[in-house]
């Protein structure tokens, strides 16, 4: 256990954090950080073997009962150094919620109930999902799961307010730690007051985590407000990039992106890539064309269990399929091992941070290549991520061997 003190920083009175001199202990090893040994088989389950940056610095903190501030760039697996803490904390034997966690939008959130539940897999958890869509439970449906018996919840800022405030189906008399999830983007989709209206509703002064990418002013003024002694933890730079080469390749239309993907694994010949589309439908697509074309190739979805998305990354790894075919919420999961050296993007990503996350969770930062099959409409996306992200995308020439 190393001690250091440049990595952790006080908030101070003004409207930002100042540098200060604040000892930190460091974790190398899950196993130095005193979980539970039934949180450390979840750890392990997953595949994590060495904790990431923001994890060797971050989970004892929240461990220890702080107020954090995860400033860091996606991709530095800050979801699951607040879900391991938050699993930490969780007393089995009251059956009432004692976490929040908000996250912006319904895929965030199921991410995250996702990684938070796969995490639990050995211990006696329940933790309930509250977003709306196609396929979720209604309001009422909610309060009869709430009502028997859960530890943590996670969900929209939207309909838990709704359901604390409105119903009272959430009860939050045992609530001792919050989450925000993103909380720029929750700040600047859903303002103060709902968050507020949250926040006001539990008990006591709970313990506060937020995980952001950027420091707005919104977010500043409750950190301000709400949060006591907090301890900005900002990460050194993502370079998932550094590594990797970044092409194009202008399809014009969606139409021609399968024949194009096609194109691509036969001339190029890698021993396997990993195709990321926008959702499930469009990977089912994929899979059910590759597959009538003899490829041998399987896919992860977002209706699968953890036990099926397992098997089918260990297929994978195990090289008995040459492409596997998948979306952002397997990219959400920080897989934290190496998969392959090629990832083509079959959809242009909508946000930079997906973008990122594709190629950190599958550890292409240690050398490879991603291949973006862009239509017109992508276009703009494709501007967008290379501005946001300070990158250039060179397009792919049809004699260059992309591993040399």
């Amino acid at each position: 256990m190393l001690s250091v003190s440049e990595v952790s920083t006080e908030l101070a009175g003004g409207a930002a954090p100042e540098e200060t001199d604040v000892a930190v202990d460091v974790y190398e090893d899950f196993v130095d950080m005193g979980l539970r040994t039934s949180l450390i088989l979840g750890i392990f389950a997953m595949g994590f073997e060495k904790p990431s940056w923001i994890q060797q610095n971050g989970i004892a903190l929240l461990c220890e009962g702080r107020d954090c501030i995860f400033e860091t760039q996606n991709g530095t697996g800050r979801s699951v150094a607040f879900s391991i803490a938050v699993l930490q904390s969780i007393d089995f034997s009251v059956r009432k919620p004692q976490a929040i966690v908000l996250a912006p939008d319904s895929n965030v959130a199921l991410g995250t109930h996702r990684v938070m539940t796969d995490l639990a897999l050995h211990m006696n958890i329940k933790i309930h999902l509250v977003v709306g869509g196609q396929g979720q439970p209604g309001m009422e449906a909610h309060a009869n799961m709430l009502a028997e018996g859960v530890h943590i919840v996670v969900g929209t800022p939207g309909r838990l307010h709704h359901l604390i405030t409105e119903t009272s189906a959430l009860q939050t008399e045992r609530v001792k730690t919050l989450v925000i999830r993103n909380a720029d983007e929750v700040f600047d989709r859903f303002g103060n007051m709902q968050i507020d209206g949250i926040m006001g509703s539990l008990p006591g002064q709970p313990q506060v985590c937020l995980s952001t990418s950027t420091s707005p002013a919104s977010l500043l003024d409750f950190v301000h407000k709400s949060m006591h002694d907090p301890l900005f933890i900002r990460c050194k730079r993502c370079d998932a990039l550094e590594n990797v080469k970044q092409y194009f390749v202008d399809v014009d239309t969606d139409e021609w992106k399968i024949d194009t993907l096609i194109d691509i694994l036969e001339s190029l010949a890698p021993l396997q890539a990993i195709v990321f589309c926008n959702s499930d439908r469009k990977v089912q697509w994929v899979l059910e064309r590759m597959s009538g074309r003899d490829f041998a190739c399987n896919s992860v979805t977002n209706e699968m269990d953890s036990r099926e998305r397992a098997l089918a990354v260990e297929e994978f790894r195990s090289g008995n399929s040459r492409v596997l075919i998948t979306m952002d919420l397997f990219a959400r999961s920080r897989l934290g091992y190496e998969l392959t050296n090629l990832i083509i993007n079959y959809d242009v990503p909508g946000e930079s941070w997906a973008y990122i996350n594709r190629i950190a969770t599958v550890g292409l930062s240690k050398g490879g290549a991603v291949i973006n099959l862009v239509a017109t409409q992508d276009v703009e996306r494709m501007r967008s991520i290379e501005a946001g992200l300070h990158t250039g995308w060179t397009e792919l020439p049809h004699d260059l061997d992309i591993w040399t």
